[in-house]
Order: C-alpha cells, then structure tokens, then sequence
C-alpha cells in the first residue's frame, strides 16, 4: 500500500483548481492534500464527468497509483463520454493525461482535449444557435463543436442513461470491494444506502447558501464544510 489518495468526481470535486471557478479559491482535494501533507493526493475529477468514463479511471488508477484509499464522487445521472480519436487500447487515452503539480503533494488533471463528456440536456440545444451565457460554467454548445455534439446527440440521445449509471456504479464498488474507499453523491440522484452518504441531504439547511451556480458547485466556504465535515471523518480510519 503507498501513500497515495485517489478522488474521483465532476466538476465538484474539481471545483477551485482553476482561476475561473466562481467563488472557490481550493477544491477540497487541495485542501485535503494541506490537512495531510504526508499523503499524495491525486484529483482526477473532470468537468462532466461521467461514471461510464470513471470506471475506466477507477480500474487504471488503482492498479497505477495502489491508493491507501479512494473517494469516489458520482456525477449527476445521464452523461456519456465519447473519445475524440480511434484509440488502440485504453491506456493510450490515459497516457495522454497531463497531472499539474504546483505543491509537493496534490496532483490535479488539466483539462482533457480527447475526451468528450456531454449530458443528455444537451438535446435542448440542437434547435439553437451557440451564444454565450451569464450563467457560470452552463452548458455551451461552442460553434466550432455543434456539427459532432450534433452527431453524438442524434446517435445517443436520452435511452437507458439512468440505467446504465446504476450498472456503473453497482460494477464499481466491486472493484473496490477489496479497497478502502469512500463512495458518495453530490446531488440527491441515487439511493441513500447505495452511497456512503450526500452531500445534499447532508447540507439541506445551507445548500442554497453554499451553491455558487446553478451548476450546484460550492463556493469556498461550502467545499470547506465537505472536507471537513463529511471527508475527513471518515477517512481518518485509512490513514
């Protein structure tokens, strides 16, 4: 076993990693990464992630890293990513992934240029013309990409989404049957005893408040009150 922790997640476990992100100076796996400073914390969360694309993650990354432990965040139901390029095998798409590194201890992927993640929403927008939005981190349909969300849409659109998310997440927690981890949903979509617990149920009184967008990403005070209210809890028995 190393002294690696492993984070999987959306947007929400990334949020504060870059300059952009409304109203959050540190995601809460940085400022895990700060609380245990004996640990390497590798953030591998991704802006709309999917569980289709995190159970590649899981199964490379635990064999890659060996993590001492795993938090697992599942992203809202729906989502589907597609690669961009024909791949030779599934180590070639995680190859190209670059971690940045700018504290001795927390590593974090920078945005993916060959992976597509889209939702089933995005079907309102294939009557639209691409604008820009007030609304932070919303969905945009960027002129340059319309033709291939297009084609993705058309060829995906909105059958068996929901099922397939419960298959992945029920196929993960077998893989990590044999591993320490913390599996939990940001947004109430799954069942309660299917998850370690969420987040929203968790903060109901002070959700409104903690909700930086519509997007639900925490701002700093918010992302604060997860590490230390729901994550380090219960990962002090795995390190």
């Amino acid at each position: 076993m190393t002294n690696n922790i492993l984070v999987l997640g959306c947007s929400f476990s990334k949020w504060g990693d870059h300059p952009d992100d409304l109203a959050c100076d540190k995601s809460w796996p940085r400022m895990l990464s700060e609380q245990l400073k004996n640990y390497n914390v590798y953030n591998v969360a991704m802006y709309g992630n999917s569980t289709q694309f995190q159970l590649l993650q899981l199964g490379y990354y635990l064999e890659k890293l060996d993590p001492v432990v795993t938090i697992w965040q599942l992203p809202p139901l729906n989502r589907t990513s597609y690669y961009v390029n024909e791949i030779d095998d599934i180590n070639s798409v995680f190859n190209r992934l670059k971690f940045e590194n700018d504290s001795p201890n927390y590593f974090y992927s920078t945005r993916w240029q060959h992976v597509i993640q889209h939702s089933a929403t995005f079907t309102k927008y294939l009557n639209e013309t691409p604008k820009k939005t007030n609304q932070t981190r919303d969905y945009i349909v960027k002129k340059e990409n319309i033709d291939i969300h297009k084609s993705l849409i058309k060829k995906s659109v909105a059958h068996g989404h929901r099922e397939f998310d419960y298959a992945n997440l029920n196929y993960g927690k077998r893989i990590l049957k044999d591993h320490n981890s913390i599996v939990y949903q940001h947004i109430k979509r799954y069942s309660r005893e299917d998850t370690d617990f969420c987040v929203q149920d968790e903060f109901s009184d002070k959700w409104e408040d903690y909700c930086a967008d519509t997007g639900f990403h925490f701002t700093q005070e918010g992302s604060e009150a997860v590490l230390n209210k729901l994550i380090m809890p219960r990962i002090q028995q795995y390190v």
